[in-house]
């Protein structure tokens, strides 16, 4: 038979310093912030310059593994010090996805 798990008895597996909160969530500090405007930023303005020759959507493809596997390594290495497992391939993944999507619109 099951038994619930309150809130008190939860594993707690993200901690930041920031911030704390009920649920097991994770939350983004201050360096992993600066890590995704970062790679963000460097994406916007050296990737179309170095693959300009190649087309618009595979600027679009490459900018979108960088930015989804930036956030994925930024939650995954700079805030809980994980070592690679299939939670950063598949977040790495996702995020790439939605941020093809969100470029793609914005074209």
């Amino acid at each position: 038979m099951r038994r619930w798990i309150s809130k008190q008895e939860e594993k707690k597996e993200y901690h930041t310093s920031a911030a704390q909160t009920d649920y097991n969530i994770p939350l983004i500090g201050y360096r992993g912030a600066l890590f995704i405007c970062l790679v963000i930023v460097l994406v916007v303005l050296v990737v179309p310059y170095l693959f300009s020759g190649f087309g618009v959507w595979v600027v679009h493809i490459i900018s979108s593994i960088l930015i989804g596997f930036g956030i994925s390594f930024s939650q995954h290495f700079i805030h809980s010090r994980k070592k690679i497992c299939r939670s950063f391939w598949v977040v790495g993944a996702l995020f790439s996805i939605v941020s093809f999507i969100v470029l793609a619109m914005i074209q």
